[in-house]
């Protein structure tokens, strides 16, 4: 059963509602997640997001083309 969190600054911290976000927007990465937190109102830094992404292991590294000789 999926239970509708409200995500406010008045409701719980930023690292609360990140989790909930990244659980509710799977597809999502640090960019749109940070831009989502921005619309719902936290004052968050985008290399916050990105490094707690990195910390709990939510991010995937994407692998870069080879160069060519």
């Amino acid at each position: 059963m999926i239970v509708d969190v409200a995500v406010g600054p008045e409701h719980m911290d930023v690292e609360e509602a990140l989790i909930v976000l990244t659980r509710r927007h799977v597809a999502y990465g640090y960019r749109q997640l940070w831009s989502k937190l921005r619309r719902v109102g936290y004052i968050v830094n985008l290399n916050k997001v990105q490094r707690l992404l990195q910390l709990w292991g939510y991010t995937l590294t994407q692998p870069r083309p080879h160069p060519k000789p």
